[in-house]
């Protein structure tokens, strides 16, 4: 997530602090899943992941639209998607993983 705050006041290409915003929640939720002891598929489906939580987690994160972050898994990866992504998405995707650490951190020891 700092990543890519710095990202974006680097004024590096935006796609970029999307795709780190979504691989921060990635992480993030799978930690949570395995410190819980769920096992949980390969994917980048931050919705997929965030159903698999328990339930009083997912009260926290349900108002967060982590999904939202979905299409930065895999698309901003790719140079033709560059201009698909301004500064206003990143700017949202940081604050949707800013918002996800602060509903789960506390979960990871």
């Amino acid at each position: 997530m700092e990543a890519s705050k710095q990202d974006l006041l680097d004024g590096t290409t935006p796609r970029i602090a999307c795709f780190n915003a979504q691989q921060s929640v990635e992480k993030l939720l799978k930690a949570v899943l395995t410190q819980n002891g769920i096992l949980f598929p390969r994917t980048h489906d931050l919705t997929a992941l965030e159903a698999m939580l328990p339930s009083a987690l997912q009260m926290r994160t349900t108002s967060l639209n982590l999904g939202s972050l979905n299409d930065w898994a895999v698309a901003a990866r790719y140079p033709d998607f560059v201009s698909l992504a301004t500064p206003s998405d990143a700017a949202q995707a940081i604050q949707v993983a800013e918002d996800a650490f602060a509903a789960l951190a506390s979960e990871i020891p």
